[in-house]
């Protein structure tokens, strides 16, 4: 009740009193603006808390990149890249870090230019290039969930054994590939 109380006195409204339609056009804005806002505040809040490694990341180059393949008849995206280093260093250093949380920094020793933007593809390890070709699979089957054991490194090289969970949202489209969400155990 508190946000539509703020919305209504930011407009020098009361409860009983029947607003313009003008009024009413701002009164929903700041309403929607109120719950939008909480809510990612309560997201951001949750995600920098969690001791789990979380990193969102943008996948959205990938995916157009999946386009351009199947339009060349490209069929299984797996085997396209299995064996081909650089093409799936390629594909890593199109995904994009959104947001990475401070568990996730400390286990994959992440400096500040590593948390936002592109991924550094010297990142695949050997030991994890099957990860990285399974979340490649999600994304090219249109899935929205995966789950991979691996032995991951750090940016410095000492390894670690992890299982990386990837969730993908689904928005009123489908699969919204820009907003996925990476945890590592």
């Amino acid at each position: 009740m508190d946000a539509i109380d703020r919305a209504l006195s930011m407009l020098g409204l009361s409860i009983g009193q029947a607003p313009t339609r003008d009024q009413w056009g701002e009164f929903l804005s700041l309403i929607a603006y109120e719950y939008h806002h909480s809510d990612t505040a309560r997201f951001e809040t949750l995600f920098n808390a969690s001791p789990i490694p979380t990193i969102e990341q943008d996948y959205s180059a990938v995916v157009d990149r999946f386009a351009e393949l199947r339009a060349a008849g490209i069929t299984d995206i797996g085997a396209h890249v299995a064996g081909n280093d650089a093409l799936l260093r390629e594909f890593v250093g199109t995904i994009r870090n959104v947001a990475v949380n401070p568990a996730a920094v400390a286990i994959i020793g992440l400096t500040e230019e590593h948390v936002e933007g592109y991924i550094d593809p010297v990142i695949v390890n050997d030991e994890a290039v099957g990860s990285w070709i399974d979340q490649l699979e999600t994304v090219w089957h249109g899935r929205t969930f995966s789950e991979f054991e691996y032995i991951g490194a750090t940016l410095h090289g000492a390894p670690f054994d992890a299982r990386r969970t990837m969730a993908v949202p689904v928005g009123p489209f489908g699969p919204d590939y820009r907003r996925v969400v990476i945890t590592i155990e």
